[in-house]
Order: structure tokens, then sequence, then C-alpha cells
């Protein structure tokens, strides 16, 4: 069986619990946005990373981190020397990650205690920083499964819906689809020839399966009635599996 897993948001326990529900596994999927929000973002890249049967697309919290992670990296040095070198990072650059649950994935490397606000000293973690940034910029957009199909439709797993724009993406630059498969969330046109598994906006109650697409992103991290687990979506029988986070 292939299974596509919603936004994890670095909830481990909660994604483990729900892994092994799942039954007769040939594959797993992710559609991105396994860091972030919770606390062991560094266990699930590891946990991605370390099985070769598991598959994941590029997320924007993913993106972040390349891009604003990468300047974390820059700038290390200076601010285990400076704390207050920290802060100018962040008012400048940092805030917009940090303020999105950045914050937790760098606790994960025990490269930032949020408590005190204190970057530590961590050379062999920031090691890993930097090899995890680079897994990441080799992460696809999205992912086309071969020989499946949903209703009759071609398989398109993404990190948010890419229907509205996937017939004309050679008509833009790289740049503009990029932007718009990390960050879409456009009311959603029919598609006729692709089935969109993806995630990135929490469904209350969710997930929404239509006869074109399916958002998994049940809001692990939204202590709210209605969000807060983890959405697994099997392929070729069409069921959904749920663990709560608790």
């Amino acid at each position: 069986m292939n299974y596509v897993v919603g936004d994890v948001h670095g909830y481990y326990d909660c994604l483990t619990k729900l892994l092994n529900k799942l039954k007769n596994i040939e594959n797993v999927y992710f559609v991105g946005d396994i860091i972030d929000r919770g606390p062991d973002s560094k266990k699930i890249i590891d946990l991605i990373k370390n099985n070769k049967n598991y598959y994941i697309v590029l997320g924007n919290h993913e993106d972040l981190m390349i891009n604003i992670g990468s300047t974390f990296l820059q700038n290390y040095k200076k601010m285990i020397k400076n704390q207050n070198e920290y802060k100018k990072w962040y008012q400048k650059v940092g805030n917009n990650w940090i303020r999105n649950g950045g914050d937790k994935t760098l606790e994960s490397y025990n490269l930032y205690n949020s408590n005190i606000n204190k970057i530590l000293i961590n050379n062999g973690k920031i090691k890993e920083f930097q090899e995890d940034i680079e897994w990441m910029k080799k992460l696809p957009l999205y992912i086309e499964l071969k020989n499946k199909e949903i209703n009759n439709k071609n398989i398109i797993i993404s990190h948010s819906s890419c229907l509205n724009i996937w017939n004309n993406k050679k008509d833009i630059s790289e740049r503009e689809f990029k932007d718009y498969i990390l960050w879409n969330r456009e009311e959603i046109i029919e598609n006729p020839e692709i089935f969109n598994i993806f995630g990135h906006t929490p469904i209350y109650f969710g997930p929404k399966l239509e006869n074109h697409y399916i958002n998994i992103d049940s809001g692990v991290y939204k202590k709210i009635f209605g969000f807060n687990r983890i959405t697994a979506f099997c392929i070729e029988t069409k069921e959904c599996f749920f663990q709560d986070n608790i």
C-alpha cells in the first residue's frame, strides 16, 4: 500500500503512532512541512532521510529553513560570541521563520534555548543543521506517481494545491511556479487531468476529499477541537487514517 501523510510540523511521537497504524506499507509520501512548531523537527528529518521508501516534497516551512536558516549559519559564530547579534539577525531576517515555529526547529538541534532567548554552542549539531539544509535544497516541488490513478486521473503530490496552475506551468517562471506550489490558498478549480494530494491549509474536521483532490492537512499544531491530528491517505483504498496529537 502507498500512503501520503499530511503536514507533521515537528510532532514526531504523533507521526510514529500514525505510521504504526498503517498496514502493508510499500511507500510513504509526505506533503512537506515536516518541521517547525512541534518539538522534534530534527528527529522527523532523520526518520525520513533514513528510510529508503519514504519520500517528501518541499513545503513552505522547509523553504523558510533553507533561506533563513542559511543566514543563521552565516551569522552563527558571531551570535554565539555576542547574543546581541542574534537580536540583530532576528530583527533583520529571522523573525519571519522564528515566529512561525522556527525557534522549535532550532531547539530540536540544540542550537537555541527559547526560555532564555539564547543561541547555544553546539558544533556537531550546527554541522547537521547545515547538512539538512543541503538535503532540503534537493527536495522536489511535486511528485508524480507513475502507474497510479485515482478517479482515472494521474496523481500529483504537492505541498499546496497545484490544480489551478498545472496546465500552464510551462508558461510561467520557475520562481512563480515555486511560490505558487508552496504558498497557494486559492479556491480550487477542477482539473480533468490530475488528482492532487496536498496539505498546507488546515481543514476543520478534515481531510477534504473531492473528485479531483484531497487536502490532508489536519492542523496537528492547532490545539483546537476539530484539528490537532495528523492524517495519512491510502492511495489504493482512498481510506484515511488519523492520529490525534495527545
